[in-house]
């Protein structure tokens, strides 16, 4: 394939000796299909190594024809696995690699999801697999489904005592509430930037962000206490349905479980 022509630095070869072709030759006949098939917006999710392939298959649509600027290439660093300090270090081509399924067999896929995703592509990713094991704050998944599971024993304890955020007056919350109102509000933003930038990443640093505000406030702010008057308690119990959801929903979006129990 004479790239040359299309600004590359060298000629590629697409088809081997052996009358084979490369594994690039069907990418760009699989893409001519799915553009052919009407797609408007193509997303490849490939690792860094790849970058010169990535390139060859948009030069080999607009050899043929075709516009390439529907394709978007996400281009992922490798996955470090850190465990006792110590790194693993792996090579695909001797094999010497960490199964994914043993990974999730040790720390879960919900771990397993959120290491991920918590970092931009571009970044390299140490797995720590110590963090990973952890259930305690230090390791974010669990701090972030603490914080479901804390709205869902709120909501079990106040239908234990008849308790309802019905008429609630949210003008009666507190500063740290009103912040924590203001953080989840944030949330279609995140979305919309997640959507336009590619970049799921961010949704896993804005749920771990919230859940740093939530732990303090849920520590200071009670609901169910019997010095709280009674019209206080609704307009926190409407602010804890309100986390709870956002929680929730952020949850599903990064591909978890959303506890009520841990």
């Amino acid at each position: 394939f004479r790239s040359t022509a299309l600004g590359d630095d060298e000629d590629r070869v697409i088809v081997k000796s052996s009358g084979e072709p490369t594994y690039v030759l069907p990418d760009i006949a699989y893409h001519i299909n799915k553009l052919e098939r009407g797609f408007k917006y193509l997303i490849n999710v490939l690792g860094a190594d790849h970058i010169i392939e990535a390139q060859t298959v948009a030069r080999g649509l607009q050899a043929l024809g075709y516009d390439p600027e529907p394709i978007h290439v996400l281009l992922h660093q490798f996955v470090l696995i850190v465990e006792g300090g110590t790194a693993k270090k792996g090579s695909t081509r001797r094999g010497d690699i960490v199964p994914l399924d043993e990974l999730l067999d040790d720390v879960g896929a919900d771990v397993v999801r959120y290491f991920i995703l918590a970092r931009s592509p571009n970044s390299h990713l140490e797995f720590d697999l110590d963090l990973a094991r952890t259930q305690a704050n230090e390791n974010p998944v669990y701090y972030i489904q603490n914080a479901h599971v804390r709205c869902a024993g709120i909501f079990r304890q106040a239908a234990e005592r008849g308790v309802s955020d019905e008429n609630a007056d949210l003008s009666l919350l507190g500063d740290r509430e009103r912040a924590f109102i203001r953080k989840m509000l944030e949330m279609p933003e995140i979305l919309m930037q997640t959507y336009e930038e590619l970049a799921p990443h961010k949704i896993a640093f804005y749920a771990l962000e919230l859940a740093r505000m939530f732990h303090p406030m849920y520590d200071e702010v009670r609901v169910l206490h019997s010095e709280v008057p009674e019209d206080v308690a609704r307009a926190r119990l409407r602010l804890y349905r309100a986390a709870q959801v956002v929680f929730k929903r952020l949850l599903t979006l990064m591909g978890m479980s959303a506890p009520e129990v841990m």
